[in-house]
């Protein structure tokens, strides 16, 4: 470590949070670009509801009082415009700065709003410092926190929605769109480099993607291709977690019959045997992480057999 190098921290507000997180971390990295501090903000989970959260700033002492600077301007920024939004006077309910609304949601889409292991919501809440709670009885998502956070919250649950909900039978070309679980089989779905989905979508005919949020297959095409496609992935996914049934089963999946759904082409080769894949994501700091798609493990360094392509 660099003996000329300091370290400070900031306390901010847990309303303002997101402000300096910004949207997929966008903030926090374009204040460490233009500081060339290291700047990290402390995760939601590690503090009670409502209380400060600890940023990090190390690095040479002119970049971090820059990177401070940046910091202290965006939290102030916040808290003025929570003022501003503040109701005056007395009157029922929530505190002044305390805000709470309701977003109608599909009963069948709260799966995709939590995320594979709750990693959706958590990021929402992140992003945008408020607290969102699923409400399946009423169909519907609860949002709380400072006025703003939960305008924000609302705008980033809709994307999400609107990522999600591409609508059947739409597009020129008639194609149309479904989607089905990978039951935690994503990572042999894509295999070494992509090959194995890229091989069923060769099979079929369908356009084939993995939506890494929610764990889920979406599958592009005309009605037949999107049929032979659901059976080609189903049938893939069942000789992974039962490969006895398969016993003649190229890679784990190749080569399984399926009542003339689809056949690998002979010179294809079938589908590649699985290896372990490591899978990039960003925290909610915007710090880059791998993960690991078969034993679930994380971790900061680059492992030695990650492929460069997840």
């Amino acid at each position: 470590m660099d003996p000329s190098s300091v370290t400070e921290y900031v306390m901010c507000p847990n309303e303002s949070a997101g402000k300096v997180i910004g949207h997929g971390g966008e903030k926090i990295n374009s204040i460490q670009t233009e500081s060339g501090a290291i700047v990290k903000i402390q995760n939601q989970n590690e503090v009670g509801p409502g209380q400060p959260r600890r940023i990090t700033i190390s690095g040479a002492p002119e970049r971090v009082a820059h990177a401070s600077q940046l910091v202290y301007a965006i939290i102030g920024q916040s808290s003025a415009s929570r003022a501003a939004q503040a109701p005056r006077g007395a009157g029922g309910g929530r505190d002044a700065a305390g805000a709470e609304i309701f977003v109608p949601v599909e009963p069948d889409q709260f799966g995709k709003i939590i995320g594979r292991g709750g990693e959706t919501i958590r990021r929402l809440q992140e992003e945008s410092g408020v607290r969102m709670q699923v409400d399946r009885p009423n169909s519907r998502v609860q949002i709380t926190g400072d006025a703003s956070g939960c305008e924000v919250a609302r705008t980033l649950l809709q994307e999400v929605l609107d990522a999600t909900n591409e609508p059947v039978g739409m597009g020129t070309s008639g194609a149309q769109s479904t989607e089905i679980s990978a039951q935690g089989q994503e990572g042999r779905i894509i295999g070494k480099g992509g090959e194995n989905i890229r091989s069923l979508a060769a099979q079929t005919g369908a356009k084939l993607s993995i939506i890494k949020e929610t764990g889920m297959v979406r599958i592009q095409g005309d009605p037949r291709q999107i049929e032979d496609a659901v059976r080609a992935v189903n049938e893939f996914i069942d000789a992974q977690v039962n490969p006895v049934k398969y016993p003649n089963a190229v890679g784990g999946g190749a080569g399984i019959p399926s009542n003339g759904a689809y056949h690998p082409p002979e010179d294809s080769g079938g589908l590649t045997p699985y290896k372990p894949l490591w899978e990039t994501h960003q925290s909610p700091e915007g710090y880059t992480y791998y993960y690991n798609t078969t034993t679930g493990e994380t971790t900061w360094e680059e492992p030695e057999d990650y492929d460069g392509f997840s």
